[in-house]
């Protein structure tokens, strides 16, 4: 029985990627992957370790919104363990073990003098059989190399962006980590709306 339940949850769960609709057109992606991408972060600020906002009134919801900032671009929400909460906002070695790929999203960034711009994709699947792609806009003014205060985040729906937050007290402060979680692995990067190049997009969707 379990050799035939496996294949069927596997089966499912493709189908709700392909039966996947996105909320927003083309030109609303500010960035595409590509070949040698680079987010122009030139030190700016540290990626080895993530960020944390510990804000009781977070619009996420959650204890605390946490994301890594990979040097390749990529952007990635994280959710701590149960079991390994109380660590938030400390130094950690071996991350991956201690976290998971959180439902709020991922995406790629880009550094443009004192701002890091994010386009932030969530996939959300209300009913568990078909799902949607959202995109969000945030903008962070860059305080120093290990501080961050969100200024913005719109969410587009394919009309014109809604402002959630503006200039709002939202601050994000860095803890550094080993390990960080691979994000090759990440279903965002198997769209092919995220690439710029497509031979590039059929070769991760081949072999990731």
């Amino acid at each position: 029985m379990k050799n035939t339940i496996i294949p069927i949850i596997v089966a499912m769960q493709l189908c709700n990627y392909a039966c996947s609709t996105k909320t927003f057109y083309p030109y609303q992606q500010r960035f595409l992957f590509e070949d040698n991408y680079s987010p122009n972060n030139n030190g700016k600020i540290k990626t080895d370790g993530y960020f944390y906002c510990s804000n009781k009134d977070s619009i996420y919801e959650t204890k605390a919104d946490i994301f890594l900032l990979y040097n390749d671009g990529n952007f990635i929400k994280m959710k701590f363990q149960d079991r390994y909460g109380e660590l938030v906002g400390q130094p950690i070695d071996s991350l991956k073990d201690k976290v998971y790929f959180s439902n709020k999203g991922s995406g790629i960034y880009k550094i443009d003098k004192d701002t890091l711009f994010v386009d932030n994709y969530k996939y959300i699947s209300p009913n568990g059989l078909s799902g949607k792609w959202v995109l969000e806009h945030c903008k962070y003014q860059i305080i120093d190399s290990v501080t961050l205060k969100l200024c913005e985040l719109r969410q587009y729906d394919k009309q014109d962006g809604n402002v959630i937050i503006n200039d709002y007290n939202y601050i994000y402060k860095f803890a550094p980590a080993s390990s960080l979680p691979p994000a090759k692995y990440l279903s965002m990067r198997r769209e092919k709306w995220m690439w710029k190049n497509i031979s590039i997009w059929k070769y991760i969707k081949e072999h990731f």
